[in-house]
């Protein structure tokens, strides 16, 4: 909280030293942004925004549309929200405009014959600006697929972008390789939405050409399916492997995906596409950069934190909010230094051009090769040493941990902030996550099926944010309650003491050896989520025997139809089932790996790189064998979004 007040006070003094020294001159150009544009009476109403050059506020600016000045003009129209972007830049305040464009022009506008729309600097243009508008193209995507894409629902601005994207990129991919999009055989567009570009492909594209669209959005996948000819549009796992074929990719096209993907995906990402392109293939993919920082409102500290580490991530970007419902958190917005593309991304791609700022006035623009095999990994190059100045003391320090305002549950909270998964009760006002484990029907079930449980002492195993203890807690029981994780472990003691929750007793640790050697005894254990997070199932099943004559379990199991009927989940099953010899009893457990969850801060499995999961009549044998023989379900759901799952209560 510290940071954010220094930084207001301080902006005026941190330009001089730490953005505007770092920026090359393109991103202190004037530069501008189409927000609409609508059909008022045959006519066109064009609204938008422009900035002068930093420090050049005499700037005359003007709107031309195909090179020619619009008799219907009016510039410098308020728009506060322009002037907190750019603070530096004078008169931004007033950088509105809204233009006319009568219908004079002839032919109809058409993706053939686009508008061409520019922003005049003193009598002079900069074609890398240029917007171009080829009128609305049917099928229009509903709102809700436009706004996953778009951000926003103004229809004339999602075509707008789609269609100027599609034509600067094709400019730039001429000018570089020589190669338009007619000249390549298979095109993948990476990141296909509901074709807002892809749609550009298919109506141009040469004989033969095969024109591929992948998304993790199952929603806009079937849209394009029923509405988008000519391109093969296909759904994929929010993490990869895909389905396409080694090197089977001549040029790739990843607008706007970079820019949301943390750096472990990314990582995953980078050797996926060299994986399915073939050598020498082209990849024409965009990240957010220094023009993109500009207009973020970080602040000078952030700039210098970034330049300095290549990499920054900005948090969630809830634009596709629900996507990857396993996942709340995978679609971000990340900064990333040209310095750090040529490192990283360089260890499979050279580095063929960059233009910065181009596709949308704000996302660079890299224009890759496939190499033939990935490079040895190289470490990304320290920055520049910088001369101490005034901009040292922006920087972010311990002072920043440090919380100003006055006390509240809600700071207590937020030491967590972005990582939690748990909804807090709806009467403290808290924002947390947004799964409802503090009123979870699963526990209510337990409990109404034991008839209550008032003064029962129970063992909770694995509370992760202490949801689950609460409930238990407000029936009347006495809870113990174990996890292994450090963070959840704090999240419990933030819980505990913000509800209150005095007989609840949330230890640290693992407890596979507390149950092995405890002499204490529980009415109740609870193990919801916790079985199929295990290495040995059925060791952990058999030494919950040893602590009660009642076990309470929600847990995934094993059925072939139902795991393979999710790709996410069966891709994590990379191995062959194990034989088990358990009691005169041939079971199999199925090793499932976390691979790439392992690196998101929402994981919350086990504390191995695998778990097994067991098939449902092997839990029941297991269950009856340590003798459980009174076992009640209380509700299965074999197409759990998850895996099938199962509820059931287990007494002697």
């Amino acid at each position: 909280m510290g940071m954010i007040a220094r930084r207001r006070a301080r902006r005026a003094a941190a330009v001089g030293t730490t953005i505007a020294a770092a920026a090359n001159d393109r991103w202190t150009e004037a530069t501008w942004c189409l927000d609409a544009i609508a059909d008022v009476g045959g006519s066109l109403v064009v609204t938008g925004w422009a900035v002068a050059r930093e420090g050049n506020g005499s700037d005359r600016l003007e709107i031309l549309v195909d090179g020619r000045r619009v008799k219907r003009a009016t510039m410098h129209l308020p728009r506060p929200d322009i002037g907190e972007l750019f603070w530096d830049r004078v008169d931004s305040t007033r950088a509105g405009f809204e233009v006319t464009i009568e219908p004079t022009r002839g032919a109809t506008v058409s993706p053939t014959n686009p508008l061409r729309l520019s922003l005049s600097v003193d009598g002079a243009t900069r074609t890398e600006l240029d917007y171009f508008y080829p009128g609305e193209q049917q099928p229009i995507p509903p709102v809700g697929n436009r706004r996953r894409v778009h951000g926003g629902d103004d229809l004339a601005g999602f075509v707008l972008e789609g269609f100027s994207s599609f034509t600067k990129l094709g400019d730039m991919l001429e000018r570089v390789t020589g190669i338009g999009y007619e000249g390549y055989d298979t095109i993948l567009d990476w990141g296909v939405g509901c074709g807002r570009f892809a749609r550009y492909l298919g109506h141009g594209g040469a004989t033969g050409q095969r024109i591929i669209g992948v998304d993790i959005d199952e929603t806009n996948i079937d849209w394009c399916v029923a509405n988008v000819p000519g391109v093969d549009a296909r759904l994929i796992s929010a993490t990869p492997p895909t389905s396409i074929p080694d090197e089977s990719i001549d040029l790739v096209i990843g607008i706007g995906v970079f820019t949301h993907l943390g750096e472990y995906d990314q990582r995953l990402w980078l050797r996926e596409l060299h994986r399915i392109t073939r050598p020498g293939a082209i990849l024409a993919l965009t990240t957010h950069g220094r023009a993109t920082f500009a207009r973020s409102r970080l602040g000078a500290e952030w700039f210098e934190v970034w330049q300095r580490e290549g990499f920054m991530d900005g948090g969630v970007n809830a634009d596709i909010d629900g996507a990857v419902p396993s996942d709340p958190a995978y679609y971000r917005n990340v900064f990333t230094t040209q310095a750090y593309v040529r490192s990283v991304w360089g260890e499979f791609f050279d580095i063929v051009d960059v233009h910065e700022g181009l596709i949308g006035n704000h996302q660079d623009l890299n224009i890759l090769r496939r190499v033939a095999e990935p490079r040895p990994p190289r470490a990304i190059s320290e920055p520049p040493a910088r001369a101490a100045s005034a901009s040292d003391e922006s920087r972010p320090t311990i002072l920043d941990a440090y919380v100003r305002s006055a006390p509240s549950a809600q700071n207590a909270v937020d030491l967590f902030a972005g990582s939690w998964t748990s909804s807090l009760p709806s009467n403290l006002g808290l924002r947390a996550g947004e799964t409802e484990t503090f009123d979870d029907g699963r526990i209510t079930a337990v409990i109404d099926h034991l008839g209550g449980i008032a003064n029962f002492e129970v063992l909770e195993l694995g509370p992760m944010e202490g949801g689950h203890s609460y409930m238990l807690h407000e029936a009347g029981a006495d809870v113990t309650a174990i996890e292994g994780s450090s963070q959840a472990f704090l999240k419990c003691l933030v819980v505990k003491e913000i509800l209150g929750l005095a007989g609840c007793h949330f230890l640290l640790g693992d407890f596979l050896p507390y149950l092995a050697t405890t002499d204490e005894r529980f009415d109740l254990v609870l193990a919801s989520g916790v079985l199929y997070h295990a290495t040995d199932p059925i060791a952990l099943l058999e030494a919950i025997s040893r602590v009660t004559d009642r076990v309470a379990v929600w847990t995934h199991y094993w059925d072939a139809d139902s795991v393979a009927a999710i790709s996410r989940i069966s891709r994590t099953f990379v191995e062959a089932p194990i034989e088990v010899e358990w009691r005169n009893h041939r079971l199999r457990v199925h090793p499932r790996h976390y691979l790439e969850a392992l690196a998101k801060s929402s994981f919350c499995g086990g504390p191995e790189p695998s778990a097994r999961w067991m098939e449902r009549d092997g839990l029941m044998t297991v269950l009856r064998e340590i003798g459980f023989t009174d076992i009640t379900v209380l509700g299965e759901d074999i197409r759990h979004v998850n895996g099938p799952s199962i509820l059931l209560v287990a007494q002697r």
